[in-house]
């Protein structure tokens, strides 16, 4: 799954079968979620591509299954016989997998995600573990990482210990400002790993058709619905804080702004080296977060014109205030 760009593309679309973005209850959700909704046509391209490609019989039979087994499993029949008619024309399709087996593979792939989460135990902020900062974009081993973690991040839920699909009954069990928390920490995730394997594969020269910036702006719109505001004055609000201000700077929101000059208010920052202290305690490549961050800062306009100035690496100038 993650060593194949087509592969990875369909994997992750079906990685977030079950995604629940913001961690509300399920009878918010009427429909197929935008975020799906762009994965799966994402998904779509890259299988085209690859079909009319001069490798289709290497990777495309596989991803055509999954999207098939897929359609079966969640979608409507109308896809799926769309997959179905695009896999029977690949040679390698013949009797490799049975047309009554296609959704099977779609459940073996998301127990896959599962097992693989487990392994991870992620269950509280306090034992989260982070891989993320220990990301080096030199290697091109990292691809497959990010990709594993990408995964990872897109298939969690409270209850993966559970089954593969939501348990949304036992997540009362779970303290509500810790699995709030988790919320905002997997949805920050998810744009920081995209954001950081795409640079990884432009280092590397691997091509990935998927539109990043524009998922990355569907994520970020679907997140303005994080309860953001019930960790303010608890242990887990820097962690608020970071993850709310780094997915607006990744993909700017300015109907979110007024939201996080308030929160910036509300923590009392009053520069951005007080902010970037509090973003550093999480993950921060400076690589791909540094100017947008700082950016971000800058629109919001909290500081006077002359604030940027206290940041470590900039001179300070002499206020007017102190000019003879």
């Amino acid at each position: 799954m993650t060593s194949s760009t087509t592969l990875f593309q369909v994997a992750i679309f079906m990685a977030g079968t079950h995604s629940n973005t913001c961690g509300l209850p399920r009878s918010a959700f009427a429909h197929m979620g935008p975020g799906l909704i762009a994965l799966r046509g994402a998904s779509l391209d890259a299988i085209q591509a690859r079909i009319t490609g001069p490798d289709a019989e290497g990777i495309a039979p596989v991803a055509v299954a999954l999207l098939a087994g897929w359609e079966r499993r969640y979608g409507d029949l109308e896809s799926y016989e769309v997959h179905m008619k695009a896999w029977k024309t690949l040679a390698i399709a013949g009797n490799s997998l049975e047309e009554q087996n296609m959704a099977t593979l779609t459940d073996l792939t998301l127990e896959m995600y599962r097992m693989g989460l487990d392994e991870q135990s992620t269950t509280a902020p306090s034992g989260y573990v982070m891989p993320l900062a220990t990301h080096d974009p030199k290697s091109k081993r990292g691809i497959s990482r990010l990709r594993r973690i990408a995964l990872e991040n897109m298939a969690w839920s409270p209850t993966h210990t559970q089954g593969y699909e939501p348990r949304p009954d036992l997540e009362d069990q779970y303290d509500s400002l810790e699995l709030n928390a988790l919320y905002h920490i997997r949805a920050v995730q998810i744009s920081i790993c995209g954001v950081l394997l795409q640079e990884a594969m432009d280092m590397h020269g691997v091509t990935w058709s998927f539109d990043l910036q524009g998922g990355l702006h569907v994520h970020t719109q679907s997140c303005q619905h994080l309860r953001t505001e019930m960790l303010i004055g608890t242990k887990y609000q820097d962690i608020a804080l970071w993850s709310r201000f780094v997915l607006c700077s990744l993909a700017r929101a300015p109907a979110q702004d007024v939201f996080l000059t308030r929160v910036l208010k509300r923590l009392d920052v009053k520069s951005f080296v007080q902010l970037r202290t509090i973003l550093e305690r999480f993950i921060y490549s400076p690589t791909v977060l540094s100017n947008p961050c700082r950016a971000l800062w800058d629109t919001l306009g909290i500081a006077p014109e002359w604030e940027r100035y206290t940041d470590l690496f900039q001179p300070y100038p002499t206020p007017t205030s102190e000019v003879a």
